[in-house]
């Protein structure tokens, strides 16, 4: 999805993290883009454009006779942000955005939700609030500094909710 913050604002929930998001316009992380391949360095991971909602997805789609696809949540760097109240609150933004915005089951447009696994109760607390949505097929995580291992029995109440709403469980590293 967009990681324009204009296109997140209006789902993030939290006064605080809204007016940081405003002025800083962007998440804070240390990680960056690595564009090498890129030609144009600027567009970065978007060198060949970027679909947003659900009419730029189809589009996709049907460029490349797609019949159904899984759209992940992105903000990759989000696991090595710092402040775990900006990165939970944007987290759940992603999910209502793509809920909202791009996903669409009767156009074969599925989605993980996006799990803050840095904080395993919210996790299990974001698949109560998301994981049975139409079009939802999986959670998605990201593995960074500051997310504690994901084997420890903290987590037991997320895998425990993935294994009841019968969703695979899909981490980038």
């Amino acid at each position: 999805p967009s990681s324009d913050m204009a296109d997140l604002l209006p789902y993030i929930d939290d006064d605080v993290v809204e007016r940081k998001l405003k002025v800083s316009g962007t998440i804070p992380s240390p990680a960056g883009v690595q564009s090498n391949y890129a030609n144009n360095i600027d567009a970065g991971y978007h060198k060949h454009g970027k679909a947003e909602d659900t009419e730029d997805v189809l589009e996709v789609m049907d460029r490349f006779s797609i019949d159904s696809l899984v759209v992940g949540p992105g903000m990759n760097k989000l696991a090595t942000v710092q402040y775990p109240r900006i990165k939970t609150t944007v987290c759940s933004a992603l999910n209502d955005y793509l809920l909202d915005q791009v996903v669409s089951p009767e156009d074969g447009i599925y989605t993980h939700v996006a799990l803050p696994v840095w904080d395993p109760a919210a996790c299990a607390a974001e698949l109560d609030r998301v994981g049975d949505e139409e079009g939802v097929v999986g959670g998605y995580g990201w593995y960074g500094p500051y997310t504690p291992l994901l084997g420890e029995p903290d987590y037991d109440p997320m895998y425990d909710r993935l294994v009841d709403l019968d969703l695979p469980f899909a981490i980038h590293v």
